[in-house]
């Protein structure tokens, strides 16, 4: 059993590259985290839409991090509203096959 987590972050073409420098330079205190497998951050070919993709042992573990102080910390210094087109889109998912 494995919990996913994917954020898809609307980011505007002016800012794409800011963006990505400020998720390069992030804190990394959720790689700390109990239940915490790894963490993709997909970039867009063709769009706006990156993919943070993260994947734990359970879904209460992922639920301690969102309501943990670390990641209050780690979201605090997130970028300004003008960064993105729209709201975010979150959704969860329990891994159903895994190949390789």
């Amino acid at each position: 059993f494995m919990f996913i987590a994917i954020n898809r972050i609307f980011v505007k073409d002016e800012f794409k590259k800011e963006w990505e420098e400020r998720f390069k330079r992030r804190k990394r205190l959720v790689e700390k985290k109990k239940g915490f497998r790894k963490m993709e951050v997909l970039k867009p070919l063709e769009g706006n839409d990156y993919l943070v993709v993260t994947y734990w042992e359970t879904k209460e573990d992922f639920l301690n991090w969102v309501n943990s102080e670390d990641f209050k910390e780690a979201h605090k210094d997130s970028p300004p509203s003008e960064f993105f087109l729209k709201q975010n889109e979150f959704s969860i998912y329990e891994l159903l096959y895994e190949s390789g």
